[in-house]
């Protein structure tokens, strides 16, 4: 006999979801301020992770020698998207399930696991961060007593979730905004969203346990045609509007007519030079971080006449 959905649901990957008579909760955060962008989730002053950030910034806990200075330890910073295709496969410490896209769309496919119950699968503006979290219901018991995995920056990282049964092997993501994700706080700030990869991913659980997952395979801003918060181009027609630099593949916002890398710092600037734009840092800092964009206090990067 299946399990009821309401019953399982709190085991959908460690995301904090509910259906049927539940409701999210809402906390204070411990340390930092709560923010929405969009979803609210806490960010710290101080990080020790990914996970205290606002979406699209990294915890940046090494300095490596820059001419641009500003850039400290333990912050939240902007930087060229890294590798986190397996982010999944190693949080949630389990066997790899395939997953595949139509080219084009936002149809993804897969072949069920073995045992499992429902998969479910997420659309991700960023690279997720798995972690521990504490038991928060009666259908959280488990056997072997092993912690459950929870996607710890989901709120910020997360653009849409959809969860299928075991009789699907396929579905459509909308590209919207999915409006609950996980237990939050009180916003205090509202501010944009920072865009740094868009990525799709699925997992498998039966009932007590996620039992595979899928690499994070790349989506193309044009597959959202319905989203107009995702930019799809850099064609610039306004000071400072988000954009998409498809050569080097990464979001910025526009300044005069190009789209430049975003910043916390000028030496967020210097780091994304090469990797981005493929220009190697001069001997005096060349770049400024100007704070001007709307609805964000990530600002953009600005080269510095010689």
């Amino acid at each position: 006999m299946r399990p009821r959905w309401p019953a399982v649901v709190a085991l959908l990957g460690g995301c904090w979801t509910w259906s049927g008579d539940a409701s999210p909760g809402v906390t204070a955060c411990e340390e930092g301020t709560c923010t929405s962008n969009p979803l609210p989730h806490c960010v710290r002053d101080t990080c020790s992770s990914d996970a205290d950030c606002a979406s699209g910034l990294s915890c940046r806990t090494s300095e490596s020698e820059t001419v641009c200075q500003g850039g400290k330890t333990n912050t939240c910073a902007w930087g060229p998207a890294g590798e986190a295709t397996s982010a999944l496969v190693r949080g949630f410490n389990t066997r790899t399930m395939d997953l595949d896209r139509v080219p084009g769309t936002l149809r993804l496919l897969w072949t069920t696991p073995s045992r499992a119950l429902f998969v479910t699968c997420a659309i991700f503006t960023c690279a997720p961060v798995l972690g521990k979290r504490a038991q928060v219901t009666e259908s959280d018991h488990r056997p072997t007593d092993e912690p459950y995995i929870t996607i710890l920056n989901a709120n910020a990282c997360v653009l849409e979730l959809e969860t299928s049964d075991n009789s699907r092997s396929s579905v459509t993501m909308t590209g919207k905004q999915t409006q609950v994700l996980a237990k939050s706080c009180t916003a205090t700030a509202s501010e944009d969203r920072v865009f740094e990869r868009l990525t799709a991913g699925c997992w498998a659980y039966d009932e007590t346990s996620i039992i595979a997952a899928s690499e994070l395979i790349p989506i193309e801003p044009t597959d959202f045609p319905t989203n107009n918060a995702i930019p799809r181009d850099a064609s610039c027609t306004q000071e400072y509007d988000i954009c998409y630099e498809p050569t080097h593949r990464f979001f910025g916002a526009c300044v005069g007519a190009s789209c430049s890398p975003r910043c916390t710092s000028r030496s967020d600037c210097e780091r994304a030079e090469f990797p981005l734009l493929g220009t190697r840092p001069r001997e005096q800092c060349g770049w400024s971080c100007s704070p001007n964009v709307p609805g964000s206090s990530v600002g953009v990067c600005i080269r510095l006449p010689p």
